[in-house]
């Protein structure tokens, strides 16, 4: 298993119980990124106080595990956070501001320079995209349009 792994297993066991892994990269910090929308989702559906500060805690050290690998300025983990979580985190309308509220300044400001808000603000909300049938009926009009 990758060091980085090894070491989010370890700071972060709670996300390992979620589900099984691959122990590949990006696959699992793809996950990672999914992890983090749901425990928000958790944390904002949690009935308790004693519920959502645990969601919470987890959330938190998820983070500080995240803002320790942008501290670190390796390359590698640059490309993971922006590939894997910053994605993960403009697919929900509450992507900024879990970002905003868990993120180090300097992960917040990196996240972004990435995904400025006034561009990503809506990339949560799919109901402007094609459905499969306007996809298709579009792909068809293109082709016919060639001939």
């Amino acid at each position: 298993m990758n060091d980085l792994l090894l070491k989010l297993k370890k700071e972060v066991p709670e996300f390992w119980e979620y589900e099984e892994f691959d122990n590949l990269l990006t696959v699992d910090f793809d996950r990672l990124g999914s992890f983090i929308l749901k425990l928000f989702s958790n944390l904002l559906e949690s009935n308790t106080i004693s519920e959502k500060e645990n969601v919470e805690k987890v959330i938190i050290k998820i983070f500080d595990f995240l803002n320790r690998m942008h501290s670190s300025r390796d390359n590698n983990y640059l490309i993971l956070l922006n590939v894997c979580i910053f994605e993960s985190l403009i697919s929900s309308n509450n992507g900024y501001f879990v970002a905003k509220k868990y993120m180090s300044d300097e992960l917040y400001n990196s996240f972004l320079t990435k995904f400025p808000f006034s561009i990503y603000k809506n990339s949560w909300d799919d109901s402007e995209y094609y459905t499969e049938e306007e996809f298709d009926e579009l792909i068809k009009r293109i082709a016919s349009d060639k001939e």
